[in-house]
């Protein structure tokens, strides 16, 4: 499965979705993994990209789990897409950004 990594900052390139479909089986599923609370993919120690929505997750942290490998999206078919935010602050500003 191909892993496309995306911010709510970046707007992809057609070329990068194309590049990605195109690693993809045809009939592979299209998985879209979004992270909660407490992640921001600007912030080196708290990137969801290196960690949970990484298919290699950063060792360092004990609790680095990778979604798209538990949910067994690491094969041939399908397309992941990791979408990362600022989940950082308070829950409420968590909250508010997650709108």
């Amino acid at each position: 499965m191909a892993l496309l990594s995306i911010n709510d900052s970046d707007i992809p390139s057609a070329q990068a979705l194309r590049r990605a479909l195109d690693q993809t089986c045809p009939t592979g599923p299209i998985v879209i993994l979004i992270h909660g609370y407490r992640f921001d993919p600007h912030h080196a120690d708290h990137n969801p990209h290196t960690h949970i929505l990484s298919l290699t997750p950063d060792r360092a942290c004990w609790k680095a789990v990778s979604w798209p490998r538990k949910l067994w999206l690491s094969g041939d078919a399908g397309l992941a897409i990791g979408w990362g935010w600022n989940g950082r602050g308070s829950i409420w500003r968590a909250h508010r950004q997650a709108r």
